[in-house]
């Protein structure tokens, strides 16, 4: 076992030199060696703490670039906090071809013993497009038939790529969902991974950090000291722009310059509101929507602007609640039907809502192609997908990961 423990110190230093967000990830991991382990490595929850178990009878078998792989591949299921998101999914088999599909094509090669979207695309009568969040894969197998569910259990038992049957697997998701539920604490869970990525983040250089997949920084709290997510600082630098800025006018001197006519003066902008649409019909859950409206609310309290979020669905509902600078947001959802972009826009022309007010959408992106934005350009879309879901072509201004998970 001994050797193994410094084999497995030996690997992760080489991953730290070419991948050094996940090496990091590895070096913050708890470690536990378990000769009876059902694979040559897992992650596995341990009171409530997220662990890498490892097989040192099964490791000592896999050759140093195969091991590296796997190795990896772990880690990126930490990075994309699989093990936290799907830790009480009722069906782990899907969760464990969905996730690793994903987290395969993060990586130079599929990890050996791993599900491959080559595998995906061999076995399963689906279409598995590539560079899909796990939650698309995972949408796609649990909507297969039981017939169709029942013959792949069968092929994951002969053929699993690599998991040929009497045979140790490589990597295990077998104790994704060991604790029963009375034993975990989700609270507690997502307060370790948090704290495990935040460690691995602020140990990653700079000049490495655009190896970070974006994913990795959203769950890391704006009050924790780590990384902010890039739409919350770019949001704020835009309400500091409307709330400080200033505009030419030649209703007024140059103060500098007064006897000079031509130049313009200074007044300050007038301040618009701060507008935000809520998708009723989209996948954020009521935390991860609380938590990003309690973000904007402290930037509100903070620059002092006003502030209006109103619901949409097919339409937008027109009963918008107004936040007085400071005020506490209480949101509720009303509705629930078809996503239209488009009603968005029309309402904010219809309500003539000034074009240089700053505009937040948070949605999943699932709604129509094209539309009409009215020069509507300073537009933000939080989305609960990847960026890359968003089914509008050309959106105005700047689209976002939300969370950003894999």
């Amino acid at each position: 076992m001994a050797n193994q423990q410094a084999r497995l110190s030996y690997l992760v230093s080489q991953i730290l030199r070419e991948k050094r967000f996940l090496g990091e990830i590895l070096l913050f991991l708890p470690r536990k060696f378990d000769t009876e382990f059902e694979a040559a490595t897992g992650l596995v929850w341990v009171d409530n703490e997220i662990c890498l178990k490892i097989n040192p009878n099964e490791f000592a078998k896999l050759r140093d670039d195969d091991a590296i792989l796997l190795l990896e591949h772990n880690a990126l299921h930490i990075a994309w906090r699989h093990p936290l998101r799907y830790d009480d999914h009722p069906d782990q088999d899907l969760v464990n071809i969905a996730t690793d599909v994903a987290v395969n094509q993060g990586l130079s090669e599929d990890a050996p013993g791993t599900f491959s979207l080559e595998w995906a695309e061999r076995y399963i009568d689906a279409d598995f497009k590539e560079f899909q969040d796990s939650q698309v894969y995972l949408n796609i197998l649990e909507n297969l038939s039981g017939e169709e569910k029942q013959k792949l259990r069968s092929t994951m038992a002969k053929q699993g790529d690599g998991k040929a049957k009497n045979q140790p697997a490589h990597e295990s998701h077998d104790q994704w969902q060991s604790s029963a539920k009375a034993q975990r604490n989700s609270r507690i869970r997502q307060m370790s991974f948090q704290k495990l990525i935040y460690n691995a983040t602020k140990s990653t250089p700079y000049k490495d950090r655009g190896t970070i997949p974006g994913s990795s920084v959203s769950g890391v709290s704006a009050n924790s000291g780590g990384t902010t997510e890039m739409w919350k600082l770019l949001l704020r630098r835009e309400m500091g722009k409307i709330a400080r800025g200033q505009r030419d006018t030649h209703a007024r001197f140059n103060r500098r310059q007064p006897m000079r006519m031509d130049l313009p003066g200074k007044v300050a902008r007038l301040v618009p509101e701060i507008t935000i649409f809520v998708d009723n019909s989209g996948s954020i859950t009521e935390d991860e929507l609380g938590t990003t409206l309690t973000h904007i609310s402290e930037m509100n309290r903070m620059l002092k602007i006003p502030l209006t979020i109103y619901s949409f669905d097919a339409a937008v509902h027109e009963q918008g609640q107004k936040v007085k600078p400071g005020a506490r947001i209480k949101y509720e959802r009303i509705g629930g039907g078809g996503t239209s972009f488009q009603a968005v826009f029309d309402f904010m022309q219809d309500q003539k809502i000034s074009k240089r007010s700053l505009v937040v959408i948070i949605t999943d992106g699932w709604g129509e192609r094209k539309i009409t934005d009215h020069n509507y350009n300073n537009v933000y879309w939080l989305l609960t997908n990847r960026a890359d879901q968003l089914s509008v072509d050309a959106p105005g201004s700047h689209v976002f990961e939300l969370k950003g998970d894999y």
